[in-house]
C-alpha cells in the first residue's frame, strides 16, 4: 500500500517537471518573438532612414 504513495509522488514530480519545461519553452518562445519583432521594426526604420543618404 505504501509503495503506491511513493509511485504517485514520483509520477507527480515527473509530470510537474514536464509541465514546467513546457511552460518555460512557451514563455521563452514568446519572449524571442517579441525580441524578433522589435529587431525587425528597428531594421525597417533604419532602412527607411538610409533611403535618402548619399553613398
Amino acid at each position: 500500500m505504501w509503495w503506491w504513495i511513493g509511485v504517485g509522488a514520483v509520477v507527480w514530480v515527473v509530470v510537474s517537471i514536464g509541465v514546467a519545461i513546457v511552460v518555460a519553452r512557451v514563455i521563452s518562445h514568446a519572449d524571442l518573438e517579441d525580441e524578433a519583432e522589435t529587431l525587425r521594426r528597428n531594421e525597417h526604420h533604419r532602412g527607411l532612414r538610409d533611403v535618402f543618404r548619399r553613398r
